[in-house]
């Protein structure tokens, strides 16, 4: 990497957005078992979930993604 012991480095940190997804409202909103569920998880869950969600590259799988993660939780 062209890095050595006592190099000096720039680091940027980057905090996790907070905000949810539109297609994970909309499935909390629609679906009486996906509140309870979101609740359930902890913060490294829900921002997992939340990185997994807006990972995606297709704007079809982000939906489907919101879905399937609640669903197999409830």
């Amino acid at each position: 990497a062209g890095i050595a012991t006592g190099d000096r480095v720039v680091l940027t940190l980057v905090i996790a957005s907070t905000e949810l997804p539109g297609e994970l409202e909309e499935v909390l909103s629609e679906s009486t078992r996906a509140k309870p569920a979101w609740e359930r998880m902890s913060p490294s869950q829900k921002r997992m979930l939340r990185e997994h969600i807006l990972a995606a590259k297709r704007p079809e799988t982000r939906p489907r993604r919101a879905r399937g993660a609640l669903e197999a939780d409830c």
